[in-house]
């Protein structure tokens, strides 16, 4: 069966032709701004590979410099801080070490004249300190080192802490005294003082059952073992107490052979009113009286005024 085909005026034949030659127009210009847009997209990526590579070549830059600054401060550091172990023995000498730096000493004591600070000066204790040695010198004409030692043995100087410095040329160093590095001990409220018996400076309440003082005592010792009183060695105490009644005191007490002795003032500032009398002194004992406006001394078994007059 043969199709009919349908003769197409002039007019219908050239609109249609309008009509396709504006889909090939509208198609053509959308072909070319999808291509602008992907040349535009290509350009963007091109721009952004180009950003992350510079920035990707600029963070391993200052990841370099920071490693590298790391190392060096890891360098430097290890070198200023890191400890310098030393093994005590027969020839050892606290003198020698004059280099700037921070040691660790351990082993035995085997030569009295080792320069350490120990009160025992005889050889063969453990031994163990550290050392801090500081050099402030300003040309090889003029040094000066300063040691700070830390002591931990157990000969009368556990953690104590002593200084001593050395002046001189390289010809040599002549060394001053050491010295022992005050420090304070909090101690709270006690009821007694007896345990206090090493080295040092000691603050706290002191709480004798009969009485409250807030106190700062000194104790001075040369007994051979921390800790406890030796035979022949010997302690003392310098307390300076401020009672609750406001009566101020100084007293001392010795001791050795396992046994302190009794406290006895060794002067006392003016203590206010009458009121504010020490009951029990001991005699000698000098007092302000501000009621009286003259000072009074127990002479054993009452308070008298400077003509012997009982006041």
């Amino acid at each position: 069966m043969k199709k009919k085909r349908i003769k197409l005026s002039s007019n219908a034949s050239a609109r249609i032709s309008l009509i396709n030659d504006t889909l090939q127009q509208a198609l053509a210009q959308e072909i070319e701004r999808a291509q602008n847009a992907e040349q535009s997209i290509g350009d963007n990526c091109t721009s952004i590979s180009a950003d992350v590579e510079k920035n990707s070549n600029a963070i391993s830059k200052e990841t370099q410099r920071a490693k590298e600054s790391e190392s060096k401060l890891s360098a430097s550091i290890s070198g200023k801080l890191s400890a310098k172990h030393i093994t005590w023995g027969i020839d050892s000498s606290i003198d020698n070490y004059v280099t700037q730096g921070f040691y660790i000493i351990n082993g035995e004591r085997l030569n009295a004249n080792d320069g350490l600070p120990i009160i025992n000066s005889n050889p063969g204790h453990t031994i163990a300190a550290t050392l801090i040695v500081t050099d402030s010198t300003i040309n090889s004409g003029k040094m000066c080192v300063t040691q700070f030692l830390m002591m931990s043995n157990r000969l009368g100087n556990d953690g104590n802490m002593y200084v001593r410095t050395a002046t001189g040329n390289t010809s040599g160093l002549t060394w001053g005294a050491w010295g022992r590095m005050a420090t304070n001990i909090e101690v709270g409220e006690v009821n007694s003082l007896n345990s206090f018996i090493d080295n040092g400076i000691y603050s706290g309440i002191y709480n004798s059952g009969t009485s409250i003082e807030t106190f700062v005592m000194i104790v001075i010792n040369n007994y051979l073992a921390a800790g406890s009183l030796n035979t022949t060695r010997s302690i003392s105490q310098f307390k300076y107490a401020l009672a609750l009644d406001g009566s101020v005191t100084f007293q001392k007490r010795s001791g050795g052979a396992g046994v302190l002795g009794s406290w006895r003032d060794i002067c006392t500032p003016p203590a206010g009113y009458s009121s504010n009398r020490p009951s029990n002194p001991t005699t000698g004992y000098c007092f302000f009286d501000d009621d009286l406006g003259k000072p009074l001394w127990w002479n054993g078994s009452s308070w008298v005024d400077a003509t012997g007059k009982a006041a």
